[in-house]
């Protein structure tokens, strides 16, 4: 895992092993700078963009009734190569969303949605290639 984070509200990880582990800290970021956000919010974004051999996630907060893309000031982006992942050669959907799963459950990721929950109630989403509609958008369960 390696972080980039020269742009301060555009901080990146490239995660080539360890990928429940690597999308953990990847959430944690997120969650880090979810109070910069400049208003209200109650879903965290994980878009997937497919890219030849590897996937990208884009995450932010926003909220559910906007459509996805919108600017929200700031967003972490996670690099996942290996582990199973084809890229633009097929869905990898269920891989990615299998991983979210379980990164949601690590104790310092856990410890981290339990204290911002407990302040702002919220869903995480996994969205594909920024779909309009947010609602098409798969709930992860945390």
């Amino acid at each position: 895992m390696k972080w980039d984070l020269s742009e301060e509200k555009y901080p990146q990880i490239e995660i080539d092993s360890n990928h429940v582990e690597g999308l953990s800290a990847w959430l944690e970021k997120i969650i880090e700078l979810a109070p910069n956000y400049k208003g209200d919010w109650n879903v965290l974004i994980a878009d997937l963009w497919p890219n030849v051999e590897m996937n990208r996630l884009i995450g932010h907060v926003q909220m559910n009734d906007v459509a996805l893309g919108y600017d929200t000031g700031f967003r972490v982006c996670a690099y996942l190569r290996n582990g199973g992942i084809v890229g633009e050669a097929g869905d990898d959907t269920e891989l990615i969303k299998n991983w979210l799963e379980s990164s949601v459950k690590e104790k310092s990721t856990a410890q981290a949605l339990k204290l911002i929950s407990t302040e702002k109630r919220f869903e995480i989403r996994l969205s594909w290639q920024g779909y309009s509609d947010i609602e098409e958008a798969e709930k992860i369960a945390y």
